[in-house]
């Protein structure tokens, strides 16, 4: 008889089909891929709509309008796995565009006004993670208090006027390498970093632990306190990064610069599968989700929709999202 035992290459065959098949079981496991299978179906969409949507011109139009807020969303979802959220963010970046105008406006040195930027960014950040750590406030109503104070600052500094930069300061937001705007790729360096940190350093992993259960970390022996102002303070390198971009960009610094940019980085992070309740998000997640609904925005610009129907449309979205989120985590 036979032998009925597999033959090497059956073995070879078999190894290589279970290998596919746990491969694509994580492929269909990610919450990114449903975001991801969406987003290129919209832009098929949109594509057979208007096909200028996917020229070279518009495309890099849509990645250089999506940066500022990508870097923020950035932040964001560091600070959302963490368990925590900043509602100050738009107008923090507004007062330190302000702030940097004014200096640059004195004629001080470049490399000073950088420091003055993000140090002040940095600064606020600290402040506001120590207050909410320490005295075991809430957040979202802590930061909803700095959102009116920064703001009010910002207008008694420019009583409520723009501050002309006079050509100053334009290659990080206007200049271009290889025919493609520096913000793009400072967005993508750093989704790159942030993907590193959370994936292969102690740091990120205790971002996620923190996130979870504050207790649960702490006895696991991380300093929750001194950990979430570290997450403020990065946070706020990167509001001040924007800030810098944002302002070179559009050639002011202005009160009302960045009005509204909280909204649409807290979507993009709830978007791309961040839980608010903290413990969960991927950076890649995030950047599909500030790519998704910048795409929204500029073809529905494109098609000539209303403003009025797109902010109804990402009210939409962000719901859809967290629903969609709240249903996997129950079936998880």
């Amino acid at each position: 008889m036979p032998s009925l035992s597999n033959t090497p290459a059956d073995t070879s065959a078999h190894n290589s089909q279970s290998a596919l098949q746990r491969l694509g079981g994580k492929i269909f496991e990610s919450r990114s891929i449903p975001l991801l299978i969406a987003l290129i179906a919209y832009i098929v969409v949109i594509a057979l709509i208007e096909p200028r949507f996917l020229s070279l011109y518009n495309i890099r139009n849509v990645m250089l309008q999506v940066s500022v807020a990508g870097i923020v969303t950035i932040g964001m979802t560091l600070m959302i796995i963490a368990g925590q959220i900043d509602l100050s963010v738009g107008y923090l970046v507004s007062l330190a565009a302000c702030v940097m105008a004014t200096l640059l406006n004195l004629d001080l040195p470049v490399v000073v006004i950088i420091v003055a930027g993000l140090g002040l960014c940095v600064t606020l950040q600290v402040f506001a993670g120590y207050v909410i750590s320490r005295l075991k406030l809430e957040p979202f109503i802590v930061t909803l208090g700095l959102m009116a104070i920064y703001r009010g600052i910002a207008l008694l500094m420019t009583n409520g006027a723009e501050i002309p930069l006079d050509r100053k300061f334009q290659t990080l937001g206007r200049g271009r390498w290889l025919e493609i705007p520096i913000p793009v790729f400072i967005f993508l360096g750093v989704c790159v970093l942030a993907w590193f940190v959370l994936r292969h350093t102690v740091f990120g992993r205790q971002l996620y632990a923190v996130g979870e259960n504050n207790e649960a970390a702490h006895l696991a022996g991380v300093n929750v306190l001194k950990f979430k102002i570290q997450v403020y303070a990065l946070h706020g390198l990167l509001v001040g990064l924007a800030a810098m971009i944002l302002m070179s960009r559009i050639g002011v610094g202005s009160p009302n610069m960045a009005a509204g940019l909280e909204l649409e980085t807290i979507a993009a992070t709830v978007v791309g599968g961040a839980a608010l309740a903290g413990g969960r998000g991927t950076v890649f997640g995030s950047f599909l989700g500030v790519l998704f609904l910048g795409i929204i925005s500029n073809s529905m610009n494109i098609i000539g929709v209303s403003t009025f129907w797109q902010y109804i449309m990402l009210g939409f979205v962000v719901i859809g999202a967290v629903v969609a989120g709240s249903r996997t985590k129950e079936k998880s």
